[in-house]
């Protein structure tokens, strides 16, 4: 069997997926939907948000004075890894209807959530700049999070990107804002829906792989939790003492999810594939692109991306 997917994925590489993303400038609709849409190939769109006043003004300073106290969703995690699979010793399980909480010692792999904090705009920027904040904090709330939150700012990016939405023959679902630095990960993973990501600022690292590397990723159901600090929200500000006497003690725990409710998800780092635990990713060749502020990547449904930042990066996606 591993024969024929090995099989797949070459004839894969050979007849479909290209060696490299190209970088073009914004197409036609019909260039659009011909040579990429239709085909299932992600490309880079270099020239897609030149006339978004967000281009100019997203700096911190006019985000914080146009935000300020809007209260948003902000995800945590202990090391930046939200939404994926860890290993860990200590649980805690919710039982909502006997104890509120029951502790295990144990050493499985689980998948698992960030958790959520709602803070203002003006505290988020504090704690990602704070070196002793417990935690990373990323602006990574989908749902639609650039219009429900952040209506404000909807103005300053197109409504959708005209030439993508009549290939798709449909306007955006969700318009999402992310802000993250180098440290927030979104582990490999793989969505149902067509993707354009816009960087305004910043510099966004995505690790690509074709869906026809399936059978390499190790896909496996894990029990599902997520991260819980016992900890409230510290802010400091720039002159406070309390900067320079960072806590290192542990302050997370697990909480696990009591429903059974098991998470389909990937466990394979494919920068960093250990062969010896997973023999099949020998066979992957991700593809690495760097998006530059200004560029749009097209990120085609049911491609397998991880993605980072190189440095703070705010961007938009479709």
């Amino acid at each position: 069997m591993e024969q024929v997917f090995e099989q797949l994925s070459e004839d894969s590489k050979d007849f479909w997926t290209p060696r490299s993303i190209a970088r073009i400038p914004q197409p036609t609709p019909l260039e659009f939907y011909r040579n990429y849409v239709s085909k299932n190939i992600p490309v880079i769109i270099t020239n897609a948000m030149d006339s978004w006043p967000a281009m100019a003004k997203w700096t911190n300073e006019y985000l914080v004075d146009t935000l300020g106290e809007t209260q948003v969703t902000v995800d945590v995690t202990p090391f930046g890894y939200g939404d994926a699979v860890v290993r860990h010793s200590i649980v805690h399980t919710w039982h909502p209807l006997t104890h509120p909480f029951q502790t295990t010692v144990g050493t499985d792999n689980v998948f698992v959530m960030p958790e959520e904090r709602s803070m203002s705009f003006r505290d988020f920027l504090a704690i990602l700049h704070d070196p002793c904040f417990d935690g990373v904090p990323y602006l990574s709330h989908q749902n639609d999070s650039l219009r429900d939150q952040f209506p404000a700012l909807v103005d300053d990016v197109d409504p959708m990107l005209a030439f993508a939405s009549e290939a798709f023959g449909n306007t955006p679902e969700a318009v999402n804002l992310w802000i993250g630095d180098e440290r927030a990960v979104s582990t490999m993973h793989k969505d149902h829906y067509e993707n354009m990501y816009c960087v305004v600022r910043g510099r966004k690292h995505f690790t690509l792989l074709p869906p026809s590397d399936v059978a390499f990723l190790y896909e496996t159901e894990y029990p599902t939790g997520r991260y819980r600090s016992t900890r409230e929200t510290t802010i400091h500000d720039e002159t406070s003492t309390i900067l320079h006497e960072c806590r290192t003690h542990p302050s997370w725990s697990i909480a696990m999810q009591d429903n059974n409710d098991l998470t389909p998800w990937i466990p394979v780092n494919p920068l960093h594939p250990q062969v010896e635990k997973y023999p099949l990713t020998k066979h992957l060749q991700p593809l690495v692109v760097t998006l530059e502020a200004g560029e749009t990547l097209y990120l085609p449904s049911l491609w397998y991306h991880r993605a980072t930042q190189l440095t703070e990066t705010v961007a938009v996606n479709y």
